[in-house]
């Protein structure tokens, strides 16, 4: 089994839902913390930002309970959260997968109509060839 936890906004809320989809479990905000085993959980951000919800999620992660993780995120700007994560599960024991997926938002006038269909379809075959790869 797989888990999708995420924080931000409507459009990392699309892409965890398009990724979970895909993998065929729920997407779940970030403060609602991982119960069941996970082979690879999910973690999404907003513009490369590193929520409290979020960073108290991954420093209370059970190692016992999550194999790995994989970042994704929605985002306007290129900034990535990718490495504050991976040191936080580091300290977990907890391995974070270095493949990232990243798909625009719209931010003011920027981006308009982001995340679309395609980069909706893009997330869950991210997340489709991780879990492949972990097989």
């Amino acid at each position: 089994m797989n888990a999708v936890r995420y924080a931000g906004g409507t459009a990392v809320r699309s892409a965890a839902e398009a990724i979970a989809a895909a993998l065929g479990v729920t997407a779940m905000p970030a403060e609602i913390p991982v119960t069941e085993p996970a082979e690879l959980l999910l973690i999404g951000c907003q513009d490369g930002t590193m929520t409290p919800a979020l960073r108290h999620l991954l420093s209370t992660a059970d190692p016992a309970m999550i194999k790995s993780a994989a970042m994704f995120q929605a985002s306007a700007v290129p900034w990535s959260c990718w490495q504050e994560a991976a040191a936080i599960l580091a300290d977990r024991g907890i391995r974070m997968r270095p493949e990232e997926f990243s798909c625009r938002r719209e931010l003011l006038f920027l981006n308009r109509g982001h995340p679309d269909r395609r980069d909706l379809s893009a997330a869950g075959k991210w997340a489709g060839k991780l879990v492949q790869k972990q097989s």
